[in-house]
């Protein structure tokens, strides 16, 4: 399976976000995707951790670094300070030729993808399943093992200063999803985002088919026509009758 650089640059900054979670249990902020009606995406993240964390774990410029990689993958990224907390902000506008440019899926990321075609709508069932562990690097991989053999509890607890949401809006309601939220009179799906256990985002949703749409749209303007006609033809010839 495979997907556009710029949403695997995406994957990256999740990376570091489980990075932090791992080493500080400290993050909060959203990531959203707006899927608009000609095809394309926009995408959103904002970012913040405390300062004092990054400097505890000696990695007061990891922020810094990760815009310069962020931009480097082509993404708008910047910096942010707001209440004593440090952070950044990325954007990315992709137009439908950019998903024809493919990389393969990141590690620990898989996606499965259904289609039921029907006249006037095709059912389409996406389901994207995100490891946080399997996308660790090495080097943080002793800090996770730390917090999963922490009592629930205490796991709980260190986890608790952390709060990160994905946001998904459509331009269709779907007809199904496990989303943990939805907004914006069905069509916004929010999910909250488990930094040590798999995420799973499941989706069903029937898209039209505009031209079988059009083609029945046609056939019937074309009857309604006919119809229209053959009332004038029929009050003319009666007319002509009365006369």
């Amino acid at each position: 399976m495979y997907i556009p650089k710029p949403v695997r640059a995406f994957a990256a900054l999740i990376i570091a976000l489980f990075m932090l979670t791992a080493l500080s249990a400290c993050a909060d902020g959203e990531a959203s995707v707006t899927i608009n009606r000609n095809g394309s995406a926009d995408m959103n993240v904002k970012l913040l951790v405390s300062s004092s964390a990054l400097e505890q774990i000696g990695r007061s410029d990891l922020m810094s670094r990760l815009i310069d990689r962020l931009k480097a993958d082509g993404l708008n990224a910047a910096p942010l300070q707001e209440n004593g907390r440090t952070g950044l902000t990325v954007s990315k506008h992709m137009d439908p030729e950019d998903f024809r440019h493919n990389a393969a899926l990141p590690k620990g990321v898989t996606m499965s993808r259904t289609s039921a075609p029907g006249f006037w709508t095709t059912k389409e069932h996406i389901s994207v399943t995100v490891d946080p562990a399997a996308m660790m690097p090495t080097q943080a991989s002793g800090a996770v093992a730390k917090l999963e053999n922490l009592s629930p509890l205490l796991k709980k607890f260190a986890l608790s200063g952390f709060n990160f949401d994905l946001k998904l809006t459509l331009p269709i309601k779907p007809d199904s999803s496990n989303a943990d939220h939805i907004s914006g009179n069905g069509r916004t799906l929010t999910w909250n985002i488990a930094p040590l256990q798999p995420n799973t985002f499941d989706l069903t949703v029937s898209v039209p088919n505009i031209r079988h749409i059009a083609y029945a749209g046609g056939a019937s303007l074309i009857a309604l026509i006919a119809l229209v006609v053959w009332l004038i033809v029929r009050v003319r010839r009666r007319r002509r009758k009365q006369l």
